[in-house]
């Protein structure tokens, strides 16, 4: 039976080389944050996989796209200093570049590893494609990239509602104060796709948020989004704005219907 033990020792091997004593210590607390996501994703995957009946081989890929999905990252941040791909590079691709020529893509078989690949390429595209976009993704590739999206996400609202709710931003680059940008809430309201480019402030990266509880592929991500109360405690931190009270409405309601 497949493990991932072998494939854990690797991801931990390439991350140390990053986190030597002697590197910058804000380098290395912005790649443990990255690491200890990696981790927790990997945790969220495997039990959305367990909760949708995956076959065990297919669980077992599914761990392994979830523990390489950020890989990039990592020598993104090195040499760039950011984690905005705007500013420095797709590290999804990058990532991709990475599992091919660190040799891990090859200790996989041919069809597993083309959904590996596939999943680490994808995870951030801010939609996932369909046939209206290009040709439908094979069954267990797009299987396996909707898991490590969903549970990508799922650890991001973890994340960014307890910086909110301890006063902090979670992304730095845009505006601070209380605006909202109108045109980032209509977009989500006619439920389209919200570019990083149309971000304005700091509350627009909060209705992008909102709106992507829309692109949430599977029930029980939906289940685990509820009960933690991600969209309501987004809403608390937002100051008081119409708009804004449609989009969580809109997505609450949503949500709700196909709970």
């Amino acid at each position: 039976m497949c493990t991932t033990d072998g494939f854990r020792r690797r991801f931990f091997r390439y991350v140390e080389g990053f986190l030597d004593r002697g590197v910058d210590p804000a380098l290395r607390s912005n790649l443990e944050l990255k690491r200890d996501h990696t981790l927790r994703v990997c945790e969220i995957a495997k039990e959305l996989g367990l909760r949708l009946g995956l076959l065990p081989h297919d669980l077992f890929v599914a761990e392994i796209a979830a523990l390489f999905h950020d890989i990039g990252r990592f020598d993104q941040y090195r040499r760039y200093r950011t984690f905005s791909d705007p500013d420095s590079e797709d590290h999804a691709k990058l990532g991709v570049a990475i599992l091919k020529a660190e040799g891990v893509a090859d200790m996989l078989e041919k069809e597993d590893r083309a959904v590996l690949l596939a999943a680490v390429r994808d995870h951030n595209l801010p939609r996932y494609p369909d046939a209206s976009v290009r040709k439908t993704p094979a069954g267990r590739e797009a299987l396996v990239t909707r898991i490590v999206r969903d549970a990508d996400k799922i650890d991001i609202y973890e994340i960014t509602c307890n910086m909110y709710e301890d006063g902090l931003s979670a992304i730095t680059g845009l505006a601070s104060g209380n605006g909202i940008s109108e045109r980032v809430c209509r977009e989500v309201l006619a439920k389209k796709t919200v570019m990083w480019r149309t971000l304005v402030t700091g509350n627009d990266f909060k209705i992008m948020q909102l709106g992507w509880a829309l692109d949430i592929n599977f029930v029980p991500s939906l289940q685990r989004i509820y009960e933690k109360g991600y969209l309501r405690r987004i809403k608390e931190t937002l100051p008081v704005h119409r708009l804004a009270e449609e989009v969580y409405e809109m997505v609450s309601a949503a949500v709700r219907s196909r709970l």
